[in-house]
């Protein structure tokens, strides 16, 4: 399978293993839906996710419960994951103008490692929280 399967899609979910999660923290203050958010501020979960079978590595974010009060609301908040191989600079870059759960292509992990970031952008703010993983599986 190449670089940007659907992992979901050829089965890698089976033999899923979380490698490292993250936590997706506030840079600055931020305003959300009249309540002040302080810089720090947890918004979600980074997490490299491993496929032993599948020779591969993704992204995948989930936004932390509650922090939106209202779920149909789809405007406070921009969400870009990404699963980056640094050794060649190869990514699967993931955007959604909304906040929700999500999850990258996947990269394939015999090139080398892989990294999971994520960025959540408050719409209208200049404001963002950002997190990232290490790079996993290390080669032996």
């Amino acid at each position: 399978m190449p670089d940007g399967t659907d992992p979901g899609q050829v089965d890698c979910f089976k033999d899923k293993v979380t490698l490292q999660s993250a936590h997706v923290l506030l840079q600055h203050e931020a305003r959300l839906r009249g309540r002040i958010l302080p810089a720090g501020t947890d918004v979600g979960e980074i997490s490299l996710v491993h496929s032993p079978r599948c020779c591969g590595a993704w992204a995948r974010f989930y936004p932390t419960p509650g922090l939106n009060p209202d779920p149909n609301d789809t405007t406070v908040g921009a969400t870009t994951i990404e699963a980056d191989r640094p050794a060649e600079h190869t990514e699967m870059l993931w955007r959604m103008g909304h906040i929700d759960s999500t999850y990258s292509g996947i990269l394939l992990t015999g090139l080398g490692c892989a990294v999971a970031r994520a960025r959540v952008d408050m719409i209208g703010q200049n404001v963002a929280a950002v997190g990232q993983t290490r790079c996993l599986p290390r080669r032996s």
